[in-house]
């Protein structure tokens, strides 16, 4: 005999809701410290280079830890909280009179190659296309 499990939409949302908190909830309060701490730590330095490792001395927890913390807190890996930041950033400086390319070294990327696509990703546009779309 087989059942099928059916759940409305606000049931599967509950669940996720409930299954985060529960997550985080293994957390202390001095590990939700450090956490943000990192967080704080990687918006004052968004455009330098970014080391896990170097993280992990700053708040004292393993790589694993602050790793997987992080992801429960913020629902990105620590990188993706970093480019995503950049990225962020970046759309608002394309809608100035700055080229991309002066954009682009601004917000730590000193290779277009790599720019450029996680602009795409990130907006469904090019940075060219972008700026022409928000400057016009």
């Amino acid at each position: 005999m087989h059942y099928s499990l059916v759940l409305a939409s606000d049931q599967v949302a509950t669940y996720l809701l409930l299954a985060k908190t529960c997550s985080v909830m293994k957390y202390t309060k001095k590990d939700r410290e450090m956490l943000e701490t990192v967080r704080s730590y990687i918006v004052q330095h968004y455009a330098e280079k970014i080391l896990v490792e170097d993280l992990c001395r700053l708040v004292g927890l393993n790589e694993i830890k602050l790793s997987k913390g992080f992801k429960d807190f913020y629902q990105k890996t620590i990188i993706q909280y970093q480019i995503d930041l950049r990225m962020q950033l970046a759309a608002d400086l394309l809608k100035t009179d700055k080229i991309i390319k002066e954009v682009a070294t601004q917000v730590g990327y000193q290779d277009w190659s790599k720019f450029s696509p996680h602009f795409k990703k990130q907006f469904g546009l090019t940075p060219t296309q972008y700026k022409q779309r928000y400057t016009e």
